[in-house]
């Protein structure tokens, strides 16, 4: 999943909601200041699901604990039903 690799100048900061992803989720974004700055994605499937992190994201947490990309990815294993909530900094 890349979530909004380029972006136009007069959308510095904005969201979308329910937007479907390959593999079986939903997800929510928000950025600001051109930046991602939030991941919520929901699972229709149990599923390893991927992530491609933005080259400006210097640090990614998920309940108050910090993730380590590898590559430019973190990848997550989610279960039917559940909420997985990120945050980018």
């Amino acid at each position: 999943i890349e979530f909004i690799p380029a972006l136009p100048d007069v959308w510095s900061e904005g969201s979308f909601k329910g937007l479907r992803v390959r593999g079986g989720a939903e997800a929510d974004a928000a950025w600001h200041d051109k930046k991602l700055s939030a991941i919520t994605l929901r699972a229709d499937v149990s599923d390893k699901f991927r992530i491609k992190l933005p080259a400006n994201i210097g640090e990614v947490k998920l309940k108050g604990k910090a993730l380590h990309p590898e590559n430019g990815f973190i990848s997550i294993d989610m279960k039917k039903g559940e909420t997985l909530n990120l945050t980018l900094l």
